[in-house]
């Protein structure tokens, strides 16, 4: 993954509450994740679950960064 210095990335699953159609595995997207040194989030905005972690987690580490 290439992105500017500074810029902080997030990888994000969507959809958590639709495991049947999943097209990538837990441990797929963990290891993709960890390989490429970004924080990895499962979601489903429509039950709400994970969307506010996200938000709090990349603007600790925007804090942190500055």
């Amino acid at each position: 993954l290439e992105a500017p210095e500074g810029v902080i990335l997030a990888l994000v699953g969507n959809k958590k509450d639709l495991p049947d159609r999943r097209k990538v595995t837990y441990e797929e997207a963990t290891r993709f994740a960890q390989a490429n040194k970004l924080s990895y989030f499962e979601t489903s905005a429509k039950e709400g679950t994970g969307v506010s972690d996200i938000f709090t987690t990349l603007a600790g580490d925007i804090h942190n960064a500055m």
